[in-house]
C-alpha cells in the first residue's frame, strides 16, 4: 500500500477523491494482517507541551500470579477517526492479555497483535468514518497484561512506538505527547493518603499475625487475616506516621489460651488467669481500643493456670486483654549471630519445643529464600549458613512451617 506522506511543516489537506481512494485501500485490507494499516503513516516526536493532544499509558498496581488491565488514555484529541500505536513491554516480566476498547460509539472497532517480542500493535478505527473527540481525559482501549507468580519488581516501563491518530479527511492529527506508563508489581506501595498497600505471600485458608517493625527486631501487631490465596493484600492505616516500615506474616497457631478470673483492687491494679497448656509460653497483650495491642508479659505455662497482675492497669480508664502463643506473637527469635573469618554465619533461634520453623534469607528484604528447616529440641536450633560467604550482606528470618 502506497501511504500518504505528511509532514510537520507542511500539513495540506487531500482532495475527497483521493481521501475515497485511500479508505478503500484501507477497507480491502481489512483482515489480511489481522489489522488495518492507518490511512496516515508518518513519525511522530514526544513533546513535553501539556496542550499537545495526549496518549497515556497508565500506572497500576499489580499482583504475581494474576491478570492486569492498563487503561490507555487520550485527551485533547479532537476529530479523529482512527489511530494506530505499538506498545513496547519487557516480556520477561509481563506477558500480554487481551486487548478491549473502551469508546464511546459502539461503530469503533479494535484490532491487536503481537508483531514481535515484546510489542503489541494496536489500531482502532471506525468503518463508517465516524470522527470522536475527547477534551478532557478519556479512556481508549484496555491492555491486558499478565504477571507471573515469580515477578516482585513490577513491569518495568510500558511506552508507545509509532504512534499515529488521523482525522475523517485522513489528515494526521499531529504532533503527539506520548506519555508512557508502568505495572507495579512490589511489597509496599505507598498511596496517595500515605498508607501502605502491600502484599505478603501466604496459603489458602491459613490465619495469620501481620506484624510491622521500623528496626526489624520490635515487631509489632497491626493485624490478622485468614488468606484466600497465595498472596494477601494488605492496607497498613497508620504507614504515615513512620519514616520507613517493614512488614511480615506469621502464621497464628489456634490459640487455646482462656482468660478468667479478672478483678481490679481499689488500687486500679487488675488481676486475672490465663488458663492454657502446660509447657507452652504465652505472651499477654493489653489494648484499649481492640485494634492496637501492646505486649505487657510473657510467661511460660508450667501448669494449666497462669497467675497475672497488670501493675499499669491503673492508668489507663478501661484495657483488654488477651493471650496469644509467643511464636505466634513473634515469629520465632534469632539471636547470638556470628561470622567466621571464611565468611560463614551461624546463629541460634528460639522457639516453642517440638515446632518446626523455614530459615530463610535474603539481600534485600524483599526477595527471600528458603535455606533450610528446624525443629527446636529443648528451646533453641543452632543454624549455619555455609554460602554466606557469597554474599556481602545478608539478612535472615523465620517462618513457622505448616
Amino acid at each position: 500500500m502506497k501511504h500518504l506522506k505528511l509532514n510537520d511543516t507542511e500539513l495540506k489537506p487531500p482532495e475527497d477523491r483521493k481521501v475515497n481512494r485511500c479508505k478503500r485501500r484501507a477497507q480491502r485490507l481489512l483482515g489480511m494482517l489481522g489489522f488495518i494499516p492507518l490511512v496516515v503513516c508518518l513519525p511522530l516526536s514526544v513533546r513535553s507541551q501539556t496542550n499537545l493532544p495526549t496518549l497515556s499509558i497508565a500506572t497500576v498496581i499489580g499482583y504475581p500470579g494474576q491478570s492486569v488491565t492498563v487503561p490507555v488514555r487520550g485527551v485533547r484529541l479532537t476529530n479523529f477517526a482512527a489511530m494506530q500505536f505499538d506498545v513496547r513491554y519487557d516480556s520477561t516480566h509481563v506477558t500480554p492479555g487481551a486487548v478491549t476498547k473502551v469508546s464511546p460509539l459502539s461503530d469503533q472497532i479494535i484490532r491487536s497483535r503481537e508483531i514481535a517480542p515484546g510489542v503489541r500493535r494496536v489500531v482502532l478505527y471506525s468503518l463508517v468514518n465516524r470522527s470522536l473527540t475527547f477534551t478532557n481525559t478519556g479512556s481508549l482501549a484496555n491492555l491486558g497484561f499478565n504477571v507471573p507468580a515469580t515477578e516482585r519488581n513490577g513491569s518495568g516501563p510500558i511506552t508507545f512506538s509509532n504512534a499515529a491518530i488521523a482525522r475523517p479527511n485522513a489528515t494526521a492529527l499531529a504532533p503527539l505527547a506520548l506519555v508512557p506508563g508502568t505495572i507495579f508489581v512490589k511489597a509496599v506501595n505507598i498511596l496517595s493518603d500515605g498508607k501502605a498497600q502491600f502484599f505478603l505471600s501466604s496459603q489458602p485458608d491459613v490465619k495469620y499475625l501481620i506484624q510491622a517493625t521500623t528496626n526489624l527486631i520490635n515487631w509489632v501487631n497491626i493485624g490478622t487475616n485468614v488468606a484466600i490465596g497465595n498472596y494477601m493484600d494488605l492496607v497498613d492505616e497508620d504507614a504515615a506516621l513512620y519514616p520507613y516500615r517493614f512488614y511480615r506474616a506469621v502464621l497464628f497457631p489456634t490459640n487455646d489460651a482462656r482468660l478468667g478470673g479478672l478483678s481490679r483492687l481499689s488500687t486500679g491494679i487488675v488481676s486475672f488467669d490465663v488458663r492454657g497448656t502446660p509447657g507452652r509460653t504465652y505472651v499477654i497483650q493489653a489494648s484499649t481500643n481492640l485494634v492496637n495491642w501492646v505486649d505487657i508479659s510473657t510467661n511460660y505455662s508450667a501448669g494449666d493456670v497462669i497467675a497475672f497482675t497488670d501493675v499499669d492497669s491503673s492508668k489507663f480508664p478501661q484495657r483488654f486483654y488477651r493471650a496469644v502463643l509467643y511464636d505466634g506473637a513473634s515469629g520465632g527469635r534469632i539471636g547470638a549471630l556470628t561470622r567466621s573469618p571464611d565468611g560463614k554465619a551461624t546463629f541460634e533461634f528460639g522457639g516453642i519445643t517440638g515446632r518446626s520453623y523455614t530459615i530463610q534469607a535474603s539481600t534485600n528484604l524483599v526477595q527471600w529464600v528458603n535455606l533450610g528447616n528446624g525443629t527446636v529440641t529443648n528451646g533453641l536450633v543452632n543454624f549455619n549458613d555455609t554460602n554466606a560467604s557469597n554474599f556481602p550482606f545478608r539478612f535472615y528470618r523465620l517462618q513457622m512451617s505448616p
